[in-house]
C-alpha cells in the first residue's frame, strides 16, 4: 500500500471529480482509487485544487498496470520523445492539443498516439491558437473524427459545443465552482462574455440567483448556450447576442458582474462599472506576466476612480499558469 494525498468525495460525485482531476492534471494514475461505504478516495498529485470535496490522506494499492502515456506509445525517434507535449485539454470526446512548429512533421502520429492513449476520445484537435474577438481557436483534426462537436461533462452539467466554433477551457472547471460558491441566493448577475453558458449555468444551478444575462457576440456560441440550459434544465438564465461594449444604459443594474475574457476584459471595465449596483461585485479576469501585477491593480483603481466609483476591496487571485511568461489571474473587485 502507498499514502497519498488524495480527494474524497461521495460515491455519487465520482466520476465527474475524477474528470475534473484528471483536466487538472492532478490524478495520480499509477495508484487505484479506494473506497468505503459512503466515499470513494481519488489519489492526487501535488497542487492547487479548490473544488467539490475533501482533501486527505489516504492509503492506495498500486495500479496493476502503470498508466501509458501517448508519449511512450508515439513512434518518433528517441530525440524527439522528451519534446513531445505533455499537456493537451480533454473537451468531452475531443482532444485539443498545442504542436510546436519544430514537431509539425509529427502531428499525425501525436494525433495517433493520444487517440491509442484515451480511448474515450474520438478526435484530436491541434490547437492553432485564439483567433478574433470571439475567442475562436483555429483548430485542425490530425486524428479521429472530422465532427469535433461533444459533449463535455463539469460537476454533473453538461455543456454541448464544438471547440473549432466556441470557446471552451476545462482547466477553469475548479474557478467556475468558486464562483457559483459566492453568488448569493437572488442575485442579478450578469456574464459578460458568457459563451456556451459554463459561468452562468453553474450559478443557475447552484447558487439560486433571480437571474443570469449571459451576454456573448457569437451567434454559434447563443446557439450552443440555449441548447446547454435545455440541457441542464435552468430556468433563470437569460442568452442576449449582443456585443458587450454596447451594453451600457440598457440593462439594469446588476449585483455581480464576470468578465471572463481575460486578453481584453480589462478593456470592458468601464462599462461594467456602469452597470453594477453599488455594493456590487466584479470578477475581471487578467492574462498578465508577473511582474505587471501591480501596475494592473493601480490601472483597475485608477478605472474604478475614473467611472466615478470607489473601491472597497481589492482581490487579486493566481487562476493558472499561461504561459511561460504570462498568468492567469482573476481580480475580485468589490465596489461602492
Amino acid at each position: 500500500m502507498v499514502r497519498s494525498r488524495c480527494l474524497a468525495v461521495p460515491k455519487g460525485r465520482a466520476q465527474d471529480a475524477k474528470t475534473i482531476l484528471s483536466a487538472l492534471g492532478l490524478l495520480r494514475k499509477d495508484l487505484r482509487p479506494a473506497h468505503d461505504s459512503e466515499k470513494v478516495y481519488l489519489p492526487m498529485k501535488g497542487g492547487q485544487y479548490a473544488g467539490e470535496g475533501r482533501v486527505c490522506q489516504h492509503d492506495f494499492a498500486e495500479s496493476a498496470k502503470r498508466a501509458t502515456s501517448y508519449r511512450d506509445i508515439a513512434q518518433v525517434p528517441p530525440a524527439v520523445k522528451n519534446e513531445l507535449p505533455r499537456a493537451y485539454d480533454v473537451i468531452g470526446k475531443v482532444i485539443v492539443i498545442k504542436i510546436p512548429d519544430g514537431l509539425a512533421q509529427y502531428r499525425e502520429e501525436i494525433g495517433r498516439a493520444l487517440l491509442s492513449a484515451r480511448p474515450e476520445a474520438r478526435s484530436v484537435a491541434e490547437d492553432r491558437g485564439v483567433q478574433g474577438g470571439q475567442r475562436i481557436r483555429e483548430l485542425e483534426v490530425i486524428a479521429g473524427e472530422p465532427d469535433l462537436e461533444t459533449v463535455h461533462i463539469e460537476h454533473g452539467l453538461r455543456f454541448c459545443l464544438d471547440p473549432s466554433k466556441v470557446y471552451f477551457s476545462p482547466r477553469l472547471a475548479t474557478e467556475r465552482l468558486r464562483i457559483a460558491g459566492l453568488v448569493g441566493r437572488g442575485e442579478a448577475v450578469l456574464d459578460m462574455f458568457a459563451g456556451v453558458g459554463p459561468f452562468s449555468i453553474h450559478i443557475a444551478k447552484k447558487a439560486g440567483p433571480a437571474t443570469v444575462l449571459a451576454v456573448d457576440i457569437n451567434p454559434a456560441a447563443i446557439g450552443y448556450l440555449k441548447k446547454n440550459i435545455r440541457l441542464n434544465k435552468v430556468a433563470n438564465v437569460e442568452p442576449l447576442l449582443a456585443d458587450a461594449r454596447e451594453l451600457g444604459g440598457k440593462l439594469s443594474p446588476v449585483d455581480r458582474i464576470i468578465m471572463n475574457l481575460p486578453h481584453s476584459a480589462f478593456g470592458f471595465l468601464p462599462v461594467a462599472l456602469g452597470l453594477l449596483k453599488p455594493g456590487g461585485t466584479i470578477h475581471l479576469y487578467d492574462i498578465i506576466p508577473g511582474e505587471r501585477r501591480q501596475a494592473r491593480k493601480e490601472e483597475v483603481e485608477l478605472a474604478v476612480k475614473a467611472a466615478g466609483r470607489r473601491l472597497s476591496r481589492q482581490c487579486l487571485r493566481l487562476v493558472r499558469g499561461y504561459s511561460a511568461a504570462e498568468s492567469h489571474y482573476v481580480f475580485d473587485l468589490s465596489v461602492e
